[in-house]
């Protein structure tokens, strides 16, 4: 499967009906499944999991995070970077299982990824500025209009404005949801 081909972190959740029921391939380019199943975060702007019906398990599903998940155009297939062996001992839910943050950590430390919320908390964590660049911020803020005391959130213009620490806490309400809307 040449990577030219691949269209990499699909995360848009307007492209969801295009993925209920398509071919799964493993890292090598083996069909494992197919893909069952989706979550997206609470707001439903980003698509966080995917999930892979395969058969090994009976009415469990495997649930992949959306990191490096690709489609190959080529295949008409969805690539997951992970193989075959590693995909059967990935944790597995019921179908339209609700996750909470404790789910979400126990999938991401699976698949020895950092989680997402990870960048929320490092973006709301950077060091402080010298006065002179904190100084140049401002007045750069204050000339497009903006206030210079919002912090910079990411997925600023994504639904995420109302983001606040409490998204990178690994206690709390769930950050994802299953998606229904197909």
């Amino acid at each position: 499967m040449s990577s030219r081909n691949r269209t990499s972190m699909i995360t848009d959740p307007s492209t969801a009906g295009e993925l209920r029921g398509r071919e799964v391939r493993d890292s090598s380019g083996d069909k494992i499944g197919e893909v069952e199943g989706l979550y997206v975060d609470t707001k439903g702007a980003m698509l966080r999991y995917l999930v892979v019906s395969t058969g090994w398990f009976g009415t469990k599903r495997h649930i992949v995070p959306m990191d490096d998940v690709s489609f190959d155009r080529s295949e008409d297939a969805i690539v997951l970077p992970y193989g075959r062996d590693q995909l059967k001992k990935a944790p597995t839910y019921e179908d339209a299982a609700e996750l909470g943050r404790g789910d979400e950590q126990q999938i991401y430390d699976y698949y020895d990824l950092p989680g997402y919320w990870e960048y929320v908390r490092a973006k709301q964590t950077t060091p402080a500025p010298t006065p002179e660049i904190a100084e140049a911020d401002v007045a750069e803020k204050l000339a497009r209009g903006e206030d210079p005391l919002r912090p910079d959130v990411p997925g600023a213009g994504m639904g995420y404005d109302d983001i606040d620490e409490s998204y990178a806490e690994p206690a709390g309400p769930s950050r994802v949801r299953w998606y229904d809307d197909w």
